[in-house]
């Protein structure tokens, strides 16, 4: 592992003294590229993922991308640690440095971080975005010069967010901010219509349903996701909500949670009973917590979210027999 040369200290940051063009996010896009041009059979048709690791933490890009970001203005957290009053206790002893998925512990740095370690990191986040920027340039790059930009279906996207500050808190885990569950999805296609932009509700389900309508490809049965395409060519919305799931699969404190999310709520419940309702028309800051003083609408959204469980639960494998 390559090492990483601390500069205020602040919690997994860093810089590596490498040019970036040694660092793992170029070296995807190098591999990936020589795939294209020499791993490929070029009668067939080919699926190729650049799984980048970055931005993630250790916030530890290259020292010369990190120089550029640290001397300018970095994008503000969005809302405060005081905002976590009504949330579970388990946001509070993040912030803390006490909470992690093995269990609780002394906090690392109570009342959060400072606003140095705080400013160094979002930098340093900054400076890994344009690595991968750079890196999908590179891959389009080559799909140009192999001339085959033009029939390939391109989907961005990523597997969860950074809290990255916001309400004082960081990392990943069991906080269901948008920060951290609303992330990017860019697709590029030569038979869809371009460039629209649209704020509807989209899940990660609907991807492989997307892709199969795209290729032609019948959309088996067992998929739970709905095509984009029609929300690409109308503009119209294709769901009314979306289902989060977070399994407890690392650790003993890990707590298993469910979101049931649709334009107007966020309703989080967690298997030890605690549960969260946030008002995404009236508060879109997520500043509150509202489940304690609005039960008739937890009932509500527990039913919705029991019925989208029930309702998605796994499909696999095809049943064959009968009893």
């Amino acid at each position: 592992m390559l090492k990483r040369y601390p500069l205020s200290g602040a919690m997994q940051a860093g810089v590596r003294k490498i040019p970036p063009e040694l660092h793992d996010s170029a070296f995807i896009a190098e591999r990936v590229s020589g795939f294209l041009v020499k791993g490929r059979d070029k009668s067939k048709s080919f699926f190729v993922t650049a799984s980048f690791p970055d931005p993630h933490h250790p916030f530890d890009p290259p020292e010369i991308l990190a120089e550029k970001y640290l001397n300018l203005p970095a994008r503000p957290p969005i809302g405060y640690s005081s905002d976590l009053s009504s949330r579970p206790i388990h946001y509070t002893d993040h912030l803390n440095g006490a909470w992690n998925r093995w269990g609780k512990t002394e906090p690392i740095h109570p009342g959060g971080l400072n606003q140095e370690h705080s400013k160094e990191i979002i930098s340093l986040t900054h400076a890994m975005v344009e690595l991968i920027d750079s890196s999908i340039g590179k891959i389009i790059e080559t799909l140009e010069q192999e001339n085959i930009l033009d029939e390939t279906l391109i989907v961005f996207t990523s597997d969860h967010g950074e809290l990255l500050g916001d309400h004082g808190l960081w990392l990943k885990g069991p906080f269901f901010y948008e920060g951290l569950i609303n992330v990017p999805l860019i697709i590029s296609c030569p038979d869809l219509p371009v460039p629209m932009k649209s704020d509807h509700l989209v899940s990660h389900v609907d991807i492989y349903p997307t892709i199969c309508e795209v290729l032609g490809i019948p959309i088996p049965p067992q998929v739970l996701g709905n095509s984009l395409v029609p929300q690409i060519r109308t503009g119209k919305s294709t769901r009314d909500h979306c289902l989060v799931e977070y399994r407890n699969g690392y650790g003993n404190l890990d707590i298993a949670s469910a979101v049931y999310i649709d334009e107007e709520y966020k309703f989080v419940a967690y298997e030890n009973g605690e549960c969260e309702l946030t008002n995404l028309k009236l508060d879109p800051v997520e500043k509150d917590n509202i489940a304690s003083t609005s039960e008739p609408l937890v009932q509500k959204y527990s039913r919705k979210l029991l019925r989208e469980l029930l309702a998605t639960g796994n499909r696999y494998p095809v049943q064959v027999g009968h009893a």
